[in-house]
């Protein structure tokens, strides 16, 4: 009977240590962002050399998996910065709409180089923020994220939310910006910090 209820019980220890280490935010990865400028062709090689990303100068986006084999998936604002994940499964870009106002996007990319973008990390991280203000909802433009890092390979990225202006009914008193962890396919946030702490417990980070 003992022998039977064994392993029973590792198999249940392990799926709870698993979900654990799923709910817990990652150290981050900290690396050079690539800066995306305007008039400037740039290629920003991912870590496993398979494909790159490419900024043609005028705000179009690429990804690049072999000479004949460029996809298109993004208008961003120039200049801009971009960070390939650890694992070159995603990539995010902090796209520089307006020089007040800014926004991280997420993109999933296959190794034929197909993207996907999710856009639930910024609208977490913004939800985030307004809540922490007493907001229920926050204005487009009132509110701005930057990718930090990523964290987990790619699974977690780090990510800055800052108030930037007052358009709406948002009283930005309270909390001018945090920093979260996040998942970074569905936004659940796994952890959040206002920014000085987060400054403390993370200098490492581009806060610059």
């Amino acid at each position: 009977m003992i022998r039977a209820i064994l392993p029973a019980l590792f198999a249940l220890t392990l799926a709870a240590c698993s979900g654990a280490d799923r709910d817990a935010a990652a150290p981050p990865q900290p690396a050079e962002r690539a800066v995306l400028e305007k008039g400037v062709e740039t290629g920003v090689l991912a870590p496993n050399s398979s494909i790159r990303l490419v900024s043609r100068g005028d705000g179009e986006i690429l990804i690049s998996a072999g000479f004949f084999n460029r996809n298109g998936i993004a208008e961003v604002g120039l200049p801009s910065r971009a960070l390939w994940a650890p694992d070159s499964r995603r990539l995010f870009i902090n796209d520089s709409a307006s020089p007040a106002w800014s926004a991280v996007r997420v993109f999933e990319i296959s190794s034929s180089g197909d993207a996907v973008e999710h856009d639930a990390v910024h609208r977490a991280a913004v939800a985030e923020l307004g809540r922490r203000n007493g907001c229920a909802t926050v204005p487009e433009a009132d509110a701005a994220t930057s990718g930090m890092a990523w964290a987990a390979e790619g699974r977690q990225i780090y990510v800055l939310a800052e108030a930037r202006r007052q358009t709406g009914d948002c009283q930005w008193g309270a909390v001018s910006d945090i920093l979260v962890v996040a998942d970074a396919q569905g936004g659940r946030l796994l952890k959040v910090l206002p920014g000085d702490a987060a400054r403390l417990e993370y200098p490492g980070l581009p806060w610059g």
